[in-house]
Order: C-alpha cells, then sequence, then structure tokens
C-alpha cells in the first residue's frame, strides 16, 4: 500500500497572527477522507498550539516543539522524543564524566539543579537584566564573588563574562569583549514575531489598576497596541513599560532603547503616534533590519 501525506507548517502558513484559518480544517478534512495523511509540524509548544489552535483532530500527527514531541491527537497518544533538562528529574540526562556537553538558554534558573550545581563547568554569559536569574548566576559562581547580582546587569552589549570557577576566571567574574560577528545577523519574521512567551512574561496591559489582555507575543503586542485608546496606553509610555518589556523578555536592547527613547516623548506628544511608531520600530526591527539599523543611524 502506498502511503500519501503532506505536513503543514503553522505559523504563517496555515495560522494568521497564531489564529487557524478556518478553511484550513475543511480543506484537510477533504484530504483525509481520500486517505491522505495530515502532519503538522511546528516549533510551538503542545500547550501553547492548543491554546492558539483549539481542537487538534483535524490533524493525524502533530510534531511540536522543534521536533521533540510526537502527538496523537485523535488517539490522546504523546511521544517525548527530546527531554527538557528543566524538569526535577533530568539531571540523569546528563553524564557530567562526558565533559562535552554545550548548553545554550536565556533562562539559567530553569536547568535543573543538578545541572546548574555541576562544579567542573565553563559558564559564559551575557547582560542579565532580571533580579531572579542574575541571582540564579551568582549562586552558580564558586568561589562566591564579592560584588552583588548587580554586575550582570552592568555587562555591555558587546560583552559577555566569565564566571568564578573556570581556570581562566582567576576566581572573579571576569568580563571580556567578544569579537565582531563574521556574518551579518539574519533575523526571521516567523521566528521573532510570531515567537510565544510563557504567561508570566507576556505583557499585562492594565487599565486603573485593573489587568486587562495579555501579549504573548511581539505579533500580539503589536495588535492590542494598535486596538486600544490613547488613554489605555498613556500610562505605560510613562512608566516606559513597553521598552522593559522588551529589554528583559526579549533581550532586545537595541530595540529597547529605541523604544525607551519614544516613551520619554510621552508627555508632550500624541500616545496613539508614538504607539504606531514603536509599532512600527518592532516592524522594521523583525521584517526588514537594515531599515532599523539605518533609522538608528538617523536618531
Amino acid at each position: 500500500m502506498k502511503l500519501a501525506a503532506f505536513a503543514l507548517d503553522y505559523d504563517g502558513t496555515i495560522a494568521v497572527d497564531g489564529v487557524l484559518d478556518p478553511g484550513v480544517r475543511d480543506a484537510i478534512a477533504v484530504a483525509r477522507r481520500q486517505g491522505i495523511m495530515a502532519l503538522l509540524v511546528t516549533g510551538r509548544r503542545i500547550v501553547d498550539l492548543r491554546r492558539v489552535a483549539g481542537d487538534l483532530t483535524c490533524f493525524d500527527v502533530v510534531v511540536a516543539e522543534n521536533g521533540a514531541v510526537l502527538d496523537f491527537p485523535v488517539s490522546g497518544r504523546h511521544v517525548v522524543l527530546g527531554h527538557y533538562l528543566g524538569g526535577p528529574d533530568s539531571g540523569h540526562l546528563i553524564d557530567a564524566e562526558l565533559a562535552g556537553y554545550i548548553l545554550v538558554t536565556y533562562r539559567v534558573s530553569g536547568l535543573a539543579p543538578s545541572i546548574r550545581a555541576t562544579t567542573d563547568a565553563v559558564v559564559m554569559v551575557t547582560r542579565e537584566t532580571d533580579p531572579y536569574e542574575a541571582a540564579t548566576l551568582l549562586d552558580m559562581c564558586r568561589p562566591q564573588p564579592a560584588a552583588s547580582a548587580n554586575i550582570f546587569r552592568d555587562i555591555a552589549s558587546n560583552e559577555a563574562a566569565l564566571l568564578p570557577g573556570a581556570e581562566e576566571s582567576q576566581g572573579e567574574v571576569r568580563r571580556f569583549t567578544l569579537a565582531p560577528r563574521l556574518t551579518s545577523h539574519v533575523r526571521h519574521q516567523t521566528k521573532y514575531l510570531d515567537m510565544p512567551v510563557s504567561d508570566h512574561q507576556a505583557f499585562v496591559f492594565t487599565e486603573n489598576g485593573r489587568r486587562g489582555p495579555r501579549a504573548h507575543s511581539l505579533k500580539e503586542f503589536m495588535g492590542l497596541l494598535s486596538a486600544f485608546p490613547p488613554e489605555r496606553i498613556q500610562n505605560h509610555l510613562l512608566r516606559h513599560d513597553f521598552s522593559r518589556w522588551l529589554a528583559d523578555v526579549f533581550r532586545d536592547h537595541p530595540l529597547a532603547g529605541h523604544v525607551r527613547d519614544l516613551e520619554r516623548r510621552a508627555a508632550s506628544e500624541d500616545a496613539r503616534d508614538l504607539a504606531a511608531d514603536i509599532a512600527q520600530s518592532i516592524r522594521a526591527r523583525y521584517e526588514i533590519p537594515a531599515a532599523f539599523d539605518e533609522s538608528l543611524g538617523r536618531s
């Protein structure tokens, strides 16, 4: 028997702004009635995919989390192919005696405690503004430095720091200058504009002290920013909430700095115009990065 199947990406292919096109379900149903299997392949987490897409039983198989998970929506079967290193029982996935692992993360606190406690690791970090993450990094230092966790906030954008423990650090948090990139950094719209963050990292719009809608991605953020009246976003501008979120969650300090300059004009300029400028800055940053770099040069 000849097996026929087709695979679909989610963001930017069958979904717009994270929302599944209603006509897609009907088209998939037609194909499946002809004996063709429908696969969904996405980098999103299953829990996030269910949140934005709803019922997934129109697909035979969902390949999620960058290939780490296979989900069979009809039968409910769930197969984990790759393991998350942040679970409490994930320490056994790392064999410290091999001394051959390279771990890259922007949330070191998410790693299992047994992994963070490894004494012979070489740990290098870039600028960290989140107090909890900075405290976690400080706790990983062997020996403990006399400096406070603010030492990680002061790291420049072209610098990194080597934590105590490695011989080259000489027992200190040793900062060093990074060499310039040999190739340009290409940012992809789908990867950054549509990339969801967890619920506790989402931007929460407030009104008169009450919590309102949450933006779980930059695209959702831009949509809400354009939908709200000026008085709804004025206080966020005055408090520099937008630039702080971009810096702390997405670590995009050039964009955050540009947005902070816009926020400083909130007392004298119309909030709606500033909101439009912020949204345009985000689009320029991730859709046409060269235009954003030029705008920085003009500002």
